[in-house]
């Protein structure tokens, strides 16, 4: 599986899961823990401009130092250049890291790989550290859970809940577009006993839309009033996974109308392939 959120990337074992996550755009924490006593620690921050790698880590690590406490605390910093470094300590944990700046999006980028003892950490970090992407282009990559879309990267998080059934994130673009992106698990059984159609209508709470089968999906339409938006939704059936993904956009701005490659279709209707 991956993890995505905003854009950056990790490719980790289906073992791992989200544990919290928190911050916006600018600046954000992810940890993910696993079946063992590991955890990953995905941090990203915005900045006005290139940082100095080593004076940034330096702060950190003296921040993990002074949390430590009693602790004997020791630390070693390998800078391998401007944009990039690597690090590992021990006190009341043992930590492997990496520090990575992506001027593309004025972004710094660290992931830790920590565990309570002494096990060795070197493997899993540089697997894992290895394998981070962050997206520059018009959408950023979300995926969580089997959640697995690529939305406009003007977005921001909103209300969200992150189930192994089903898995609801909602973003905000203003005050005035809001976007919502769902996965149901178990599609074969949901649609052993509803007709797909009068599901989709019911799930995405759109009774008096109007559907149209666009191949890859079903498209569904339900014009707004004067006090209430119009409400667009793609629904995408993926039988490999076994799961129903769907965007929901409700705005009157024309712009913000739903495409198939925001649940992972190109332009062919192919699936777009991910890990």
């Amino acid at each position: 599986m991956a993890f995505a959120w905003y854009g950056i990337e990790l490719d980790l074992d289906d073992e791992w899961a989200p544990v919290s996550i928190e911050g916006n755009q600018k600046q954000g924490y992810a940890r993910l823990g696993s079946t063992r006593a590991h955890q990953v620690q995905l941090r990203w921050d915005t900045v006005a401009k290139a940082p100095s790698i080593s004076d940034s880590l330096e702060r950190y690590l003296s921040r993990i130092g002074k949390d430590s406490r009693k602790a004997a605390f020791t630390k070693e910093i390998n800078v391998a250049s401007e944009s990039e470094a690597s690090y590992r300590y021990s006190g009341r944990a043992s930590a492997r890291g990496s520090i990575r700046y992506i001027p593309d999006r004025n972004l710094v980028v660290l992931v830790e790989c920590v565990t309570p003892g002494k096990d060795s950490l070197s493997a899993a970090h540089q697997k894992i550290s290895s394998s981070l992407k962050v997206d520059c282009g018009d959408l950023y990559h979300w995926q969580v859970l089997g959640l697995n879309v690529y939305l406009p990267k003007d977005l921001e998080v909103g209300k969200r809940q992150l189930f192994a059934g089903r898995t609801t994130i909602q973003f905000t673009a203003g005050k005035h577009t809001l976007v919502t992106a769902e996965r149901w698990g178990l599609a074969s059984e949901l649609l052993a006993k509803h007709d797909f159609l009068e599901w989709a209508r019911a799930a995405l709470e759109l009774p008096r839309a109007n559907i149209t089968d666009e191949d890859v999906g079903i498209r569904l339409v339900q014009k707004g009033h004067l006090l209430t938006r119009t409400q667009t939704a793609l629904v995408g059936l993926y039988p490999k996974e076994n799961r129903i993904q769907s965007v929901k956009v409700q705005s009157n701005r024309s712009e913000w109308n739903p495409e198939w490659r925001w649940i992972g279709f190109s332009k062919d209707g192919s699936e777009i392939e991910t890990s």
